[in-house]
């Protein structure tokens, strides 16, 4: 049983990749909440991608040999491993490399449109601080950085 946690604008990708719970955070703003007082739904994997959860709020909605998964390595990353240490939950985080083959499969997949990455702005490298800007407020996609005469 898979739950996701999506904005308004991605329920329908949620539902067509296979979802069976859907949580919208747009219009249920304090869905972790509720999700820790019912305790009804427990996870096996917690996969916070855009590392929205707290490290105890993560961990406490762990089933017994439960483990969150986190995309973006930080201190509240540490502070998991070690909370979790002496526990039958678990806290690690996905390292990515990227190698030329994969990205070469990537991009023949966005040529032939079965791959969508929705873009909401592209900023020069030397507009950096209106990117992070962009990328932590309202957006509908992702915030692309151009580095080839970004600094034109």
């Amino acid at each position: 049983r898979v739950t996701a946690v999506v904005s308004s604008k991605d329920v329908d990708n949620a539902k067509k990749w296979g979802a069976d719970n859907i949580i919208n955070r747009s219009t249920d703003p304090h869905y972790v909440a509720t999700l820790m007082k019912d305790k009804k739904e427990l996870f096996d994997i917690v996969f916070d991608t855009p590392n929205s959860l707290s490290t105890g709020q993560s961990i406490k909605l762990l089933k017994k040999n439960g483990v969150v998964v986190n995309t973006l390595p930080n201190m509240s990353m540490l502070w998991g491993m070690i909370r979790t240490m002496f526990s039958s939950k678990s806290y690690s985080f996905v390292h990515v490399v990227s190698n030329r083959n994969d990205l070469e499969l990537v991009r023949g997949w966005m040529e032939q449109g079965s791959l969508k990455i929705p873009v909401d702005s592209v900023f020069k490298i030397k507009d950096m601080q209106a990117a992070i800007d962009k990328q932590h407020g309202k957006k509908k996609g992702r915030v692309v950085i151009q580095v080839e005469n970004g600094w034109d």
